[in-house]
């Protein structure tokens, strides 16, 4: 392990539209690192433009595997880092310039383990959409307060490994940490046990990482069955957070799964001609699990109590339509 080298995980599957502009991103960062280019057997000309860059770059290392997903191509980079920390870019997006030093900066102190910074998230124009993970200035938590945020609709610290960097002897010791293959919500598996491994935790307060919006990701197709990786998570987290925080609040846990039966019931109604009729039933039953006790817990927001009864309605008003339709049609 080199002392206060960065070393900058990008897996990297069918990216050669955008991949060039990721890596000089990360090049370009004025911070001591090391790039370890994960070819997860891409079928274009992303493997071209790894060696290519490998070759004139001594601080990249290019690696080629057989498609394995995205969790198997970061536990390789993890097997093969050399650096004292590590962080992780998809391929399509972008390192806002000097974040990493920024980030890097807070380790001076010993006893910090993992550094955060906020998110932009851009449209294929390169126009910003949002920003999140944003805060007025630095601040500290604690492992119980970063889990928290993860599930807090307003959270600075989200479901991600990328704008984040860790100690990677985080990853390691006697039962290393890797990302589960072969599942979606990776992170949301593993960030839990990294969370209580770690001393002190920092968020920079501004943005360091541009979250690239494309037209065929996996957040933008129609749902389908990986959404249930929702439902799979809270299940598992009802019987894991309060063995590895003992003193976590599961009010949080509660109001991040109404609100994400929630919400992926109302884009369920909106795609109800495109989804297939087996996952918009799952999913209808899973918000039908949480609505009466969501709507009477008094740890819900009055926001989202309008949002689950609005959400009823478009429900009701959505069969009453297709009734009247079917009516139309048999009266033809």
């Amino acid at each position: 392990m080199k002392q206060g080298l960065l070393s900058v995980i990008i897996p990297v599957y069918n990216a050669e539209p955008y991949l060039a502009k990721c890596i000089d991103s990360v090049l370009s960062q004025d911070a001591p690192l090391e790039v370890l280019l994960i070819d997860d057997g891409s079928t274009d000309g992303s493997a071209n433009v790894c060696k290519r860059y490998a070759e004139r770059d001594t601080r990249i290392r290019y690696f080629r595997k057989e498609n394995g997903g995205v969790s198997s191509a970061r536990n390789v980079g993890l097997d093969n880092a050399l650096g004292e920390f590590v962080t992780f870019v998809d391929s399509d997006d972008q390192v806002i310039s000097g974040s990493y030093q920024t980030m890097l900066n807070e380790f001076a102190d010993s006893a910090t383990d993992l550094v955060c910074c906020g998110i932009v998230r851009q449209n294929e124009q390169g126009q910003i959409v949002d920003r999140y993970g944003i805060l007025p200035g630095r601040a500290a938590m604690t492992p119980i307060e970063a889990m928290s945020s993860c599930l807090a609709s307003d959270g600075p610290v989200g479901f991600t490994v990328y704008a984040k960097i860790f100690r990677t002897s985080l990853f390691s010791g006697t039962t290393p940490i890797r990302f589960p293959e072969g599942r979606l919500m990776e992170e949301a598996y593993i960030l839990p046990h990294i969370f209580i491994r770690c001393r002190n935790i920092i968020h920079i307060g501004e943005p360091g990482y541009v979250y690239a919006l494309r037209s065929d990701s996996y957040t933008t197709k129609p749902l389908s069955e990986e959404c249930y990786a929702i439902y799979d998570t809270a299940k598992r987290y009802e019987a894991e957070l309060p063995s590895l925080f003992p003193r976590f609040d599961m009010r949080f846990l509660f109001r991040w799964r109404v609100e994400s039966c929630t919400n992926i019931y109302r884009t369920a109604l909106k795609q109800q001609n495109v989804i297939d009729p087996k996952v918009f039933e799952r999913i209808r039953r899973e918000f039908s699990r949480i609505f009466r006790k969501g709507l009477f817990a008094s740890s819900i927001s009055l926001r989202t109590k309008l949002l689950m009864v609005d959400t009823v309605s478009r429900f009701f008003l959505l069969r009453q339509n297709t009734k009247q339709h079917v009516r139309r049609g048999g009266a033809r």
